[in-house]
């Protein structure tokens, strides 16, 4: 796939969520569209890259890069309570924050919604199916990196009890997530580059927690047909989220697409864009954005 000689550098800078959350930006535009105004013709390719939970955009830096090298505009963001946005780190009272969050960054960075595509890891791929679901959003098509449908972990009964208690009287009490990076990846650089990373959380509040359980319910309780074109690149040794709910929900919700695939990464853990097999896997995904214009 060629590459354009281009500036890889983004342009930094501040969306206000909904309810005046300031959420960090990076967008890298290309040469024919204004950078100044975000804007680019109706044509004009856009990947916003929505990132899981207790992480952030500056993840996704080589990753945006190579996307913008093959002709993309790209932005990615931070959600609220993540990374270098406002808020309580990783506390929500309902997902729709979240949703909200990626509405505001789309409308301020696209320059239509036909010309918007999505790359979605983890609990971005949640977000971005119950913002899709609920018409919050638009996209012409979708990536997803093994999105949460269903944890793989088990959360011990004690904790489950003391959180439903803990979020009628102290919502805000944080819970360690357990999650090591060897749990996410086989690659040495990517578990040191995550070990040293000071912008990650390994922590999130009872809020938090039964707000996306029951932004999952609602998903699989509200789904019909998934409206666009699908790419599920799921990772087949994931014990972070289950590889089997996320099949079931593809081929019930999107497989009637004849342009979605369901891609098993066999030798990936969780997160296949930090695996061995990266490269791979980028460039499968890029081709298959070329193939579904």
């Amino acid at each position: 796939m060629e590459r354009l000689e281009i500036p890889t550098s983004p342009r930094q800078h501040t969306v206000s969520s909904t309810d005046g959350t300031p959420l960090a930006v990076n967008t890298w535009v290309h040469p024919d569209v204004d950078a100044s105004s975000l804007t680019g013709s109706p044509g004009s390719r856009h990947l916003v890259v929505v990132h899981g939970a207790c992480e952030h955009q500056g993840r996704y830096l080589k990753f945006a890069e190579t996307c913008h090298e093959h002709g993309w505009n790209v932005t990615t963001f931070d959600f609220r309570g993540h990374g270098r946005s406002a808020g309580p780190r990783v506390d929500i009272a309902s997902v729709d924050e979240y949703i909200e969050d990626l509405k505001s960054v789309i409308e301020n960075t696209a320059a239509t919604p036909q010309s918007v595509s999505l790359m979605a890891h983890s609990m971005g791929g949640l977000v971005v199916k119950r913002a899709l679901q609920t018409a919050a959003i638009q996209a012409n098509r979708v990536v997803f990196s093994s999105p949460l449908v269903e944890l793989a972990i088990q959360v011990p009964t004690w904790k489950l009890t003391l959180g439903r208690l803990l979020l009628h009287i102290a919502p805000r009490t944080r819970f360690k997530n357990n999650i090591s990076a060897e749990q996410l990846t086989h690659d040495a650089n990517s578990i040191q580059a995550r070990r040293k990373d000071p912008d990650l959380q390994n922590s999130v509040t009872a809020s938090w927690f039964f707000a996306t359980q029951k932004a999952r319910q609602k998903l699989l309780a509200e789904t019909s047909q998934f409206p666009v074109p699908v790419l599920m690149l799921q990772a087949a040794q994931d014990v972070i989220v289950s590889p089997k709910a996320s099949r079931h929900f593809f081929d019930k919700y999107c497989a009637s697409n004849p342009r979605s695939r369901f891609v098993s990464i066999e030798s990936a853990y969780h997160e296949v864009l930090n695996e061995t097999t990266r490269d791979e896997t980028i460039d499968l995904m890029l081709n298959w954005l070329d193939e579904t214009e």
